[in-house]
């Protein structure tokens, strides 16, 4: 292992060992029942992470909004949880992909070995409870009441937000864009912008706009994108907007508009 994973070790350690002994305590309150299943929408340090069957049958989760873990981002799109699969007693084994380094000098590093839980609460709340190990370590495990064995990273737990996305975005909801014209009708306006609004809990991690076959660039502001159509300088014609995206569930978007451009009247 690396001196620097090494380094972002004991860091970890020393921080989530913590949480570990918290989760510990407060373990008694969980009811031990049969567990709710693992998909879904789950808070994970400041950021947001999809849970949901990936095409191999197992479980991935997709960073849906950005979590710093430790001193490492976990960017949008990214599969942080891999290869999880439920085990006969409730809980859920998987990896986690680890960064070595920190600061501007995060790279990927291996995975490590995760156990992932579900636990309702007296009043019916639920909550995901995730324990991890180094990479190249036995796996952790976690109780039906909470109770975590064999950790040596430490636990956290995770508040749901929303179920998983289930369907793409609408285009026509999601892009604003001037109406169409018939053919023999002019666009009035030669400049305009595009406005594509992010789906809440199931982000874009990829868009591409183009004006006929040029790609355009576009700009993020928020939970909206935004990108500049300018017709000005081109001859009289016809011009194509298409817009294509993909979202961290996988979803994809897409969608044309067609402008008919005439000469400016002079004088």
């Amino acid at each position: 292992m690396r001196r620097s994973l090494r380094h972002q070790t004991l860091r970890v350690f020393g921080g989530l060992a913590a949480v570990a002994v918290a989760a510990c305590v407060g373990a008694g309150s969980a009811a031990a029942v049969a567990q709710p299943a693992i998909e879904g929408v789950w808070s994970f340090s400041g950021g947001e992470v999809i849970v949901a069957p990936d095409a191999g049958g197992r479980l991935t989760g997709t960073v849906a909004a950005p979590t710093t873990f430790v001193s490492c981002t976990h960017p949008v799109g990214q599969a942080m949880w891999t290869d999880v699969r439920e085990l006969g007693d409730g809980s859920y084994a998987g990896l986690h992909q680890w960064y070595a380094g920190s600061g501007a000098g995060c790279h990927l590093a291996q995975l490590g070995p995760t156990a992932f839980r579900v636990i309702t609460r007296s009043d019916g709340s639920r909550y995901l409870r995730v324990c991890f190990n180094a990479p190249g370590s036995g796996a952790p495990t976690i109780a039906p009441d909470g109770s975590p064995t064999n950790v040596n990273y430490g636990c956290t737990d995770s508040a749901l937000v929303a179920a998983v996305p289930v369907a793409a975005p609408v285009f026509a909801t999601s892009v604003l864009l001037p109406s169409a014209a018939p053919k023999r009708v002019c666009l009035s306006r030669r400049h305009f912008v595009i406005h594509v609004r992010e789906p809440r809990h199931d982000p874009f991690v990829t868009m591409k706009i183009y004006l006929d076959h040029r790609l355009l660039r576009f700009f993020r502001h928020g939970d909206e994108i935004t990108a500049v159509i300018d017709l000005r300088e081109l001859p009289k014609g016809t011009y194509t907007v298409r817009i294509r995206a993909r979202t961290a569930a996988g979803f994809v978007v897409k969608g044309r508009r067609t402008y008919h451009t005439c000469v400016p009247k002079r004088g």
